[in-house]
């Protein structure tokens, strides 16, 4: 915070988009968690993995299957664990990012194969929107398989439950933490003077250290 009490940036961009002018824009925030910098090591990995199994037993998985990027390295862990097939998805990008706009992309099944009749559990790092969630169950249903629930690490919408379309069943979100973090268009009046400034790291991945540095100098 700062000396007025608010919020002091910068802000974050989130993958979650909504329309504005005919364009589309990204939502943002004041919080991001970088789910990478935990699975990198392997005994934090090893923990969350286990206790995910365990979450997920009675789910009886033939098939986990990865969101890029951050499902993947966590889902080659959690596969030992839960003792079934993983494969991952791949993102093809259709356009590169900009001010206030993240890139344009989407996803394909590229090297691996998904069987018909398949019980699959979606794997991602951090579920919100739940768009990349969608994309997935397309890509699984269109070869004749089935999701069963979606498995996240961290899930920060304030939904347990996900609707691919409305004719389905909920899809159950089985995460480590929920951990519900509020969002802000970029017009927002909480977040505008941080656009304004260009108060904003897009992608906050690529400038960890910056915003590191950041926290750091206010701790």
């Amino acid at each position: 915070m700062d000396t007025t009490g608010s919020p002091r940036g910068p802000l974050v961009g989130y993958a979650g988009q909504y329309e504005d002018g005919g364009n589309l824009r990204n939502y943002v925030g004041f919080v991001y968690y970088f789910v990478g910098r935990g699975d990198q090591w392997p005994h934090i990995a090893e923990h969350w993995a286990k206790s995910h199994a365990q979450l997920l037993a009675s789910f009886e998985p033939d098939l986990l299957v990865a969101a890029p990027m951050g499902g993947i390295s966590y889902a080659s862990v959690l596969k030992q664990k839960v003792g079934c097939r993983g494969i991952f998805v791949e993102k093809k990008v259709l356009q590169t990012a900009d001010i206030g706009k993240r890139e344009k992309s989407k996803l394909v099944l590229g090297r691996y194969d998904i069987y018909a009749g398949d019980r699959v559990v979606l794997i991602e790092d951090i579920v919100n929107n739940f768009s990349t969630t969608k994309e997935m169950t397309d890509l699984v249903e269109v070869a004749g398989a089935t999701v069963i629930a979606i498995a996240s690490v961290i899930n920060r919408s304030d939904m347990s439950s996900y609707w691919p379309s409305p004719e389905r069943d909920p899809l159950p979100v089985i995460a480590l933490q929920h951990r519900p973090t509020p969002q802000y268009r970029q017009d927002d009046p909480v977040v505008r003077r941080h656009i304004e400034a260009g108060n904003v790291v897009m992608k906050p991945k690529d400038q960890w250290s910056e915003l590191v540095a950041v926290e750091t100098a206010y701790a």
